[in-house]
């Protein structure tokens, strides 16, 4: 049955009136997490920091400088300004190496997340934004901008420098002994995996109604292609709904919700004019073609998949690391199989969450929802696959696909059959002898019982 039997309310008296903020917002947020802005802005701050001095040194009493010592602050300045660039130079070095490790350790997908790193962020841009602050208040000194007032409020502020570059040395020196490491890549993993899925449970539908037949062309619909090749990243929800205001449209169906892969042949949106705009044939080319510079516009489209909203992404690096884990080369099962228990706490988020209808903010677009077995698939066959040939890696996956399956929830346990059938089946094919193959066929067998419970 086509999409038009759904039923329909006008958009004129119901459409809300949203600002175009949801893309900027995003692509503001992307442009907070490198390391260039931040670093300017600290170097800013210390600019403008050495330059307060001479702008407010009439608040300081006249003869504070003989009793605080401010005579010092040249050699202070000089102190920080050698050792600042030093540390710098250092710790860009030690960050560089550290991206190159966790590329090589784990998988190249997972360096934005070291890149986007605001411990790291904050301490360079710390010691950058104290060196400009030492330059500026030396080249001041000698140039006689500061008078003996102001040469007091520097070294007040110079103090406070001194207490700031402190803090984040010790917590530069903690950072630094867990960075480009395996183990807290992983952890950065697990955490935007969770934090990504969750947003995606809060609003599955991205604010708008489900449309459960996706691969379905609405009858009365027109198909609106992808301008370029790439992936989704970001769709701008309010976006659309101010096009569907401006041109009379009745109803939105997305078809590339963020982690899908497209090309100039693949529909974006279905659109559905309405019945005035069907009518209205006026400056007819010209007005579809700001139609369609407007929805394209609301598609933030890049090379590579974005953590930020596509719940998959942490999925698909997980199973990546584990894949490599599992290489010939390295042969790390260990790593393997704390992958499989982070997995099942990611997996334990989709059954826990609270099952609390979504807001429906946008009702006249229609998105399809993301299966959970979609979730299932881009983790666990990587696993079975390339760890069939591993018995510890074979039972730990049974016991963690038994422990989605206790969850009670019928999908779930489904799937987690599923699951355990293609793992035996690969692991039958790659374990030679039958003492390895028990203890998994074991597992499986009170899978498959449980499976069998939750259908009578």
């Amino acid at each position: 049955m086509g999409l038009q039997t759904f039923p329909y309310t006008a958009p004129s008296a119901t459409l809300p009136k949203v600002a175009n903020m949801q893309k900027w917002k995003w692509t503001l947020n992307r442009y907070s997490r490198r390391l260039w802005v931040r670093a300017s802005f600290f170097s800013l701050l210390g600019v403008a920091t050495a330059l307060c001095a001479a702008w407010f040194k009439d608040w300081i009493p006249p003869g504070w400088g003989d009793h605080i010592g401010a005579q010092a602050v040249d050699d202070i300045l000089k102190i920080i300004a050698s050792s600042m660039l030093a540390v710098t130079t250092f710790s860009l070095g030690i960050v560089v190496s550290a991206y190159s490790s966790a590329s090589n350790s784990a998988t190249p997908r997972a360096t934005p997340l070291l890149t986007s790193d605001t411990t790291a962020h904050n301490a360079l841009s710390t010691f950058i934004g104290a060196f400009l602050f030492s330059i500026v208040g030396i080249v001041a000194l000698k140039t006689g901008v500061y008078e003996q007032q102001g040469r007091v409020l520097l070294f007040m502020m110079t103090v406070l420098v001194i207490v700031l570059i402190v803090y984040t040395l010790l917590r530069w020196i903690h950072h630094l002994s867990q960075l480009g490491r395996l183990g807290s890549t992983v952890d950065k993993l697990e955490e935007v995996a969770c934090r990504s899925l969750r947003q995606h449970l809060q609003e599955p539908f991205l604010g708008g109604r489900e449309w459960p037949t996706e691969h379905e062309q609405p009858a009365g619909t027109q198909a609106l292609t992808a301008p370029q090749c790439g992936y989704v990243q970001a769709v701008d929800m309010a976006a659309i709904v101010q096009a569907m205001q401006a041109h009379h449209l009745e109803a939105v169906y997305l078809c590339a919700r963020p982690g899908r892969l497209v090309d100039p042949n693949v529909p974006l949106l279905y659109l559905r004019p309405s019945p005035q705009a069907a009518a209205d044939e006026t400056d007819g080319e010209a007005s579809r073609q700001a139609l369609e510079t407007a929805l394209r516009a609301a598609f933030s489209i890049g090379t590579s998949r974005s953590f930020d909203f596509d719940p998959r992404f942490g999925m698909i690096v997980m199973s990546e690391v584990a894949s490599k884990a599992l290489s010939s080369a390295i042969n790390d099962s260990g790593t393997v199989i704390d992958l499989i228990g982070r997995a099942v706490r990611v997996f334990r988020i989709w059954v826990d969450y609270p099952a609390e209808k979504a807001e429906l903010r946008y009702e006249h677009i229609w998105v399809p929802p993301l299966p959970l077995s979609d979730y299932f698939d881009d983790f666990f066959p990587v696993v079975s696959r390339d760890g069939a040939g591993l018995a510890e890696v074979g039972v730990r996956l049974q016991k963690a696909l038994l422990a989605l399956a206790r969850t009670g929830d019928p999908e779930m346990i489904r799937l987690a059959q599923r699951h355990a059938q293609h793992a035996l089946q690969h692991a039958e094919k790659a374990l030679p002898f039958d003492f390895e193959l028990e203890p998994i066929r074991a597992i499986h067998a009170q899978i498959q019982q449980m499976a069998a419970s939750s259908t009578r």
